[in-house]
């Protein structure tokens, strides 16, 4: 995924093979991509989780949502 792609442009860059590169360069590799991971994937969930919950109230609580979009 996006840690391997950074890992081995880090490593391309540090003239090594990326299971050779420094404990900091892997730290940061997996910190950039977890961070992009995180961003995009958060509001997905959220939505994910107000879509099932709005199931479980009764009928004239709901806000039928129809999409992730509403």
């Amino acid at each position: 995924g996006l840690n391997r792609m950074f890992a081995d442009y880090l490593a391309e860059r540090e003239g090594c093979h990326a299971t050779h590169l420094p404990f900091h360069l892997k730290v940061g590799s997996g910190l950039v991509s977890a961070s992009i991971a995180v961003v995009l994937g958060t509001p997905f969930d959220v939505a994910l989780v107000r879509m099932q919950s709005d199931m479980s109230k009764p009928l004239d609580q709901r806000r039928h949502y129809s999409s992730v979009f509403d």
